[in-house]
Formats: structure tokens, sequence, C-alpha cells
């Protein structure tokens, strides 16, 4: 019996999007899942945890937890789905943490495109980092990749923060 050849989908970020991501994979048996993250162990102990529930879902997917960058080397597709976490900048007050925030997150996704550029530059590439529009462009600038090969991925948080933060600058209610 011969093996079969996954294509090979890497997930960088094994926080809570990150795995979720990584699970569904698996549990669908869309590809192997190469699950990233530069925080030490992270992402060995969560692969493991996935790889557990292979039996469940009768998932024949591999799933790597790795620190390394260069185990992304020849991925059909990534997610990012890293991005610096708002606690880090606890003292700061909301406009400022908001811009240390963004300015955190284009430094680290442009790091995320060098690697990119040098271990899977033909991979489509899908952005969750927020703000989502500006982190794509990060990365597709940095990574030259083509428009038909990035799209960001936004869910229902970012909208009702944008409203919320809107009706506190417009100061009108956000209940409708």
């Amino acid at each position: 019996m011969t093996s079969v050849k996954h294509p090979k989908i890497s997930v960088l970020g094994a926080g809570d999007i990150g795995c979720a991501l990584a699970h569904m994979i698996c549990e669908k048996n869309l590809g192997d899942v190469v699950l990233h993250d530069f925080r030490k162990d992270l992402p060995k102990g969560r692969a493991l945890d996935i790889l557990h529930t292979r039996p469940l879902n009768r998932s024949r997917i591999n799933i790597l937890g790795t620190n390394e960058i260069t185990d992304i080397k020849d991925s059909l597709v990534v997610v990012v789905t890293i991005e610096v976490s708002e606690r880090e900048f606890a003292e700061f007050d909301e406009e400022d943490l908001e811009k240390q925030v963004y300015t955190s997150n284009v430094k680290l996704l442009k790091e995320v495109a060098k690697s990119l550029k040098k271990h899977c530059p033909q991979a489509f590439v899908v952005v969750t980092t927020s703000p989502v529009d500006c982190m794509a462009k990060v990365l597709q600038e940095h990574a030259n990749i083509p428009p038909h090969k990035i799209c960001g991925m936004a869910g229902v948080l970012h909208s009702a923060r944008l409203r919320h933060n809107l009706a506190e600058k417009l100061r009108v209610q956000n209940n409708k």
C-alpha cells in the first residue's frame, strides 16, 4: 500500500485561533499541519493534544508542533494568526495601546514576511492578524506576494469592535 501525500498547511500562531484552525484542518483531513509558534514548547503541546483526537474523527493527517520556522518550507497554504497581545501593553491608555499593538504587529509580520519569502514563496497566505487589511498589505509588500495569493479573514469581533469605537467617538448608542 502506498502512503498518500497530503498538502502541507502551516498555521503560524499556536494561540486559540491557530489551534482551533489546526484542529479543524486535521478533523476535515485537509492537509498535514505545521503548527508554529515562537513561544517555547507551546506548539508541541498543542499539536500533541490535536494528534490525540485523530482516532475520534478518523483523521489521517499528521501535525507537527514546532518553534522552527524552517518547518513551514514548501507549504501550500500558510495561515498567519500571530499577533502581539494587548496584555503586553497594559500600562498604556487606549489610544496609545492601539498604536503600540499596531506597530508591534507590523514589526512581527515583517519578520514573518522574510520567512514566507524564503521558505514558501508560492504559498497561498491567509491573514487573521489585526487590523487584517493593513497586516495583509504588510505581508504582501514585504514578501512580494501576488494579490491573488493572499487574503485577510476577520470575524464578528472586529466588526463589533469597530461599531463600539465609532459609537464611542461619535457619542451615540451602539445598540442597533
